[in-house]
């Protein structure tokens, strides 16, 4: 069988095609004729209640609303709310499906929810979108998936209410708390604000009170400026800040820095000094690293700043211990991790 989707429709009818395609982006790629065989394509699937395919990711139900109107019309269903589930059938019960029955269960299922007007649950209606037109349009993907916004794994081909409501019930706690945890990342970057503005007008360099009073970035530089004075109250001196001191993958030192697993015994005893004098003390966090090119081992400091933020410092006020060659670890072993989570 030819799997290429062919149709006749009259010419208007193609005319429109060609424009929503371009609307949608498909035809800049594959060509006018190319865009509406995609747009032909989607809309079967869609008309026939099947997960679209996975090169389809570009379609989002808010910019098919023609295509989903015209099957409500189809089916009869337009005083009924409808929600479309993607999720995933427990493979156990595919496995006795196939063993015992002969049946043939795919493991990526759709399931249609039907509500009628006013009977929504509230744990589902904020995954509601509505159409130009105003009604009401529900898809969750729980596939889980690169797209999929979680994962629901049905015992059954046909996912139940319960199954989804426990499912969109966990989003929405997971939703709730990111939220609030960003919300309380908000206040402490402004409460820490304030708090690094007042100290830099006592205790911060003339370069940065300048840069505060005028009105140009100081925030960095004042992180940074914090972070030394708490290492010095503390005995620790001659450091260099890292830039984007969020993390060393934003760091501007190259080569990059990695963790040492095997240090040499001066970089140890010099990390045990570090660690003693910042000993007891929240927001200073003290470990060893190298560099990636001639495998110079150092300190790496991170201080917690007011703002929620952490500013990292190598400390190579000793001469460093270079990295030992020696035999190559077994594979699966390896001697260095990265910091930079790559």
């Amino acid at each position: 069988m030819n799997p290429e989707v062919r149709f006749r429709v009259s010419p208007h009818v193609y005319e429109l095609a060609e424009q929503r395609s371009d609307e949608l982006g498909l035809s800049g790629s594959k060509g006018r004729s190319g865009g509406v065989s995609e747009l032909a394509r989607a809309g079967l699937y869609l008309l026939l209640n099947l997960p679209l395919p996975a090169d389809a990711h570009w379609l989002q139900s808010q910019r098919f609303d023609d295509v989903r109107l015209a099957r409500r019309a189809l089916t009869g269903d337009d005083a009924r709310i409808g929600l479309r589930l993607l999720h995933r059938v427990d493979p156990e019960v595919r496995r006795q499906a196939a063993l015992e029955r002969g049946q043939a269960i795919a493991s990526l299922a759709t399931t249609r929810f039907e509500f009628e007007p006013g009977e929504v649950p509230p744990e589902l209606s904020s995954w509601f979108q509505l159409t130009e037109s105003g009604l009401p349009v529900g898809e969750i993907d729980l596939s889980g998936g690169p797209l999929a916004v979680g994962a629901l794994v049905s015992a059954s081909p046909e996912a139940t209410l319960s199954e989804l409501l426990q499912a969109v019930g966990e989003l929405n706690e997971k939703r709730a708390s990111e939220q609030e945890r960003r919300r309380h990342r908000e206040i402490q970057r402004e409460n820490g604000q304030r708090e690094l503005s007042d100290w830099v007008s006592e205790h911060g360099s003339a370069h940065a009170r300048a840069l505060l009073e005028e009105g140009f970035d100081w925030l960095d530089r004042a992180e940074r400026e914090y972070g030394v004075w708490r290492l010095q109250a503390f005995g620790v001196g001659g450091v260099m800040a890292l830039k984007g001191s969020q993390s060393l993958a934003a760091a501007h030192e190259s080569p990059r820095l990695v963790a040492v697993s095997e240090p040499g015994l001066e970089s140890i005893e010099r990390l045990r000094s570090i660690r003693a004098r910042l000993s007891g003390q929240s927001g200073l966090k003290a470990s060893l690293v190298c560099r990636q090119d001639d495998l110079e081992e150092l300190v790496l400091i991170e201080v917690a700043v007011p703002t929620g933020n952490t500013v990292q410092f190598l400390s190579p006020d000793q001469p460093a211990t270079p990295f030992r060659k020696q035999a190559r670890p077994a594979a699966g072993r390896p001697r260095m991790q990265s910091l930079r989570g790559d």
